[in-house]
């Protein structure tokens, strides 16, 4: 009888590992970060108590080993340190001087030696005994094997055991597999992540110097056609929106005798090949106006070399020029200006009429200035905007001030949104005298926003119904589970039953109990996955039984005493709406398990008019809710954000309450008949 335990002893030993590094490869899967991945093998190896591990990684010149991670206790390590004098963690291992290492590193072996054969290699052999026994190594054994990063070697990961054997090695292989190619995701989502940061930083400081330099910047391909224009060459060609300029040329905007001379000499640019570099001459404006400019235009080749366009640039450097006539230009041109600026600019007095108006005013509202000027600006708003417009004005009497102000004008075009900014017009004795405003039609941006508000519903649909099919598939899933493979388990257990009465053998009947006990640990474990898929007490008992179930499920794995309360009229009878609660409380219950240090919590169930609410309450550490935002949907998966989402998809909403050391209350409402209060909107 001894002998066979002393027989099966490898083979449970060998389980064990197989099982131990499965687990430990599993949980490192699919992370990417290092950090994580790290923390998550010393973990693991911590919570074993049976193996240790340390992760050696190559310095920058590949000639030694410095510890990246190590499953030791702080204990453990400081009592190395004690005994090496020096800190371990921070120690280098000199390749040249570890034959055991060299053949892991430079020869790629994977080895099993003793662990204080390995200190004595790097120690003198008195310390190095003294590390080995003060570290717990005096007797046991490890597996060195390489780390890999794209065929390279990179490190070696050690596994030790006091009873290590050789059979362990293919496990202790393979983990490392999994963890260089963990290692090597991480790494390259990190250079993904960072190089897509670069190009959106690089692609909004683009954007903020077109958007603000006050300098007129513009593209053109090969026959002078605007590709891409900023705000303020915009202006000076007198449109509202930059992107109105793409396809137009010169012609567009100037004279037929400036755009022609504009053409020849960007022609011969682009033939050329040769730039025009910060040269100072005279340009017409649209309006005729000449300017002094500063100005520079370059070709532009594509990746074969062919110039398929040119870039410009140019300053308006006339006041420089023109400095005795600044005063002039200044009251003569500050209509000529307002115009270039592609937005409406106004004046009205105290009682609200029309004092200025530019150009492009007088294009919006579609009459001529003399015919505007002196009418109400009440006349042309909408009456549900007079209200808020009203008290605007009030409001800049006193702030001086007023900014993002939208309302609605009648135009020729039909109704049209208005964003104003204004500020407030006093006399030299300080009274109120009127008010200047510019205007921007945002009519367009305002049905761009809706439309995303609707493609953001439909989105919320889609995800709805993707939870659905979820629920479906996970549904499919533990029914196959139960009804094909719990009913094949239970078999062989009827049939390994027949077998035990029939068996004369002690040794046999004592590895037929081992193997009962595997299947019934298998039956069990199904059973557990069936009900995690998705338990059918929920599709056929409803929610109340489901959350029983699950209570007594947290309590059984997680220790956490769950209190229930549940009003038996709060009964949801849409089967979306069960699933969804059903796996929100679960979400919650897991956090509390996983953040709150506690063992007691609370389920309400209760109805409120045709709305159904569930808090979920706990006792324990509480958080500053402010973080919420920032830790949104990091983890992924159904989070505290996907819960917020649906319920708003839902008609409901979720409220957390919590502050630390004052427990966690979170609390989800939705409409009883969850179709009451969607509204996934139409893509048109």
């Amino acid at each position: 009888m001894e002998g066979r335990k002393q027989m099966d002893k490898p083979l449970h030993d060998l389980i064990e590992i197989i099982h131990f590094t499965g687990n430990v490869s599993a949980k490192i899967h699919g992370v990417v970060d290092k950090t994580e991945i790290y923390r998550i093998i010393k973990e693991e190896f911590a919570k074993s108590k049976r193996y240790t591990t340390s992760i050696l990684l190559l310095t920058d010149d590949g000639s030694k080993l410095r510890i990246a991670e190590t499953s030791l206790t702080p204990g453990k390590l400081k009592a190395g340190e004690k005994a090496s004098g020096m800190r371990l963690k921070h120690y280098k291992i000199d390749l040249n001087k570890s034959s055991i290492y060299s053949q892991v590193i430079k020869e790629g072996k994977t080895v099993q030696v003793n662990v204080s054969d390995t200190i004595g290699e790097l120690f003198p052999r008195p310390l190095a005994y003294l590390i080995s026994k003060a570290m717990g190594y005096e007797k046991k054994k490890s597996i060195l094997t390489p780390l890999k990063q794209h065929g390279k070697i990179i490190g070696a990961f050690g596994m030790s055991s006091t009873d290590s054997a050789e059979y362990f090695i293919p496990s202790a292989k393979n983990l490392a597999q999994h963890i260089s190619s963990a290692l090597e995701l991480a790494e390259e989502y990190a250079e993904c992540k960072k190089a897509q940061e670069a190009v959106v930083h690089e692609h909004s400081l683009l954007h903020f110097l077109m958007d603000n330099i006050p300098d007129w910047i513009f593209f053109k391909d090969a026959q002078s056609r605007f590709t891409r224009v900023n705000r303020a060459c915009a202006q000076l060609l007198g449109l509202a929106d930059p992107k109105e300029a793409v396809g137009k040329t010169d012609f567009d905007f100037f004279t037929r005798e400036d755009a022609q001379r504009f053409y020849n000499e960007e022609q011969k640019i682009i033939q050329s090949g040769q730039p025009v570099i910060a040269r100072v001459g005279q340009t017409p404006n649209r309006d005729g106006e000449i300017l002094w400019v500063l100005e520079t235009k370059v070709p532009l080749s594509d990746e074969t070399g062919k110039v398929v366009g040119l870039v410009g640039i140019s300053r308006d450097i006339s006041q420089l020029k023109r400095g005795e006539e600044k005063i002039k230009q200044a009251r003569d041109g500050y209509l000529a200006i307002t115009n270039l600026t592609g937005d409406i600019i106004v004046k009205v007095d105290r009682e609200g009429r029309w004092t200025f108006l530019n150009d492009g005013a007088c294009q919006f509202w579609g009459k001529p200035r003399e015919k505007l000027i002196g009418s109400a600006f009440a006349d042309y708003l909408h009456p549900d905007d007079q209200e808020k417009t009203r008290a605007a004005v009030e409001e800049v009497k006193t702030k001086k001030l007023v900014r993002g102000l939208a309302n609605r004008q009648k135009t020729p075009k039909g109704w049209r949104t208005v964003e104003w900014n204004g500020s407030a017009i006093f006399d030299q004795e300080g009274r109120y005298t009127g008010l200047q405003a510019t205007g921007r039609d945002i009519t367009e941006r305002k049905k761009a926003e809706k439309k995303i508000e609707v493609y953001q519903k439909r989105l919320q649909s889609l995800a709805s119904e993707l939870i659905l099919v979820e629920e479906q598939e996970r549904r499919r899933i533990a029914t196959e589970l139960h009804d094909s493979v719990g009913q094949l388990l239970a078999l062989g257990k009827i049939k390994l039953g027949q077998l035990e009465k029939i068996t004369r053998s002690p040794d046999s009947a004592t590895l037929l109990g081992e193997i009962r006990d595997l299947l019934e640990q298998t039956i069990e474990y199904t059973r557990c996955l069936t009900f995690q898929l998705s338990p059918s007490i929920l599709h056929e008992l409803g929610l109340e039984a489901a959350l029983e179930w699950l209570a007594e499920y947290i309590y059984k794995h997680q220790g956490i005493q769950i209190n229930l309360e549940i009003d038996s009229q709060a009964k949801p009878t849409d089967e979306e709406l069960r699933v969804f609660l059903f796996r929100a409380v679960k979400e919650l219950l897991l956090n509390v398990a996983k953040h709150a240090k506690t063992d007691k919590a609370k389920i309400s169930l209760s109805r409120e008019g045709e709305s159904i609410r569930i808090t979920v309450e706990d006792a324990g550490v509480g958080f500053n809710t402010v973080i919420l935002e920032a830790h949104s949907d990091k983890d992924g998966g159904f989070s505290l954000f996907s819960i917020q989402e649906h319920l708003k998809y839902l008609g409901g909403e979720l409220s957390i309450q919590s502050k630390p050391g004052q427990g966690t209350q979170v609390a989800l409402v939705a409409p009883l008949k969850a179709s009451q209060g969607k509204n996934p909107g139409k893509v048109r």
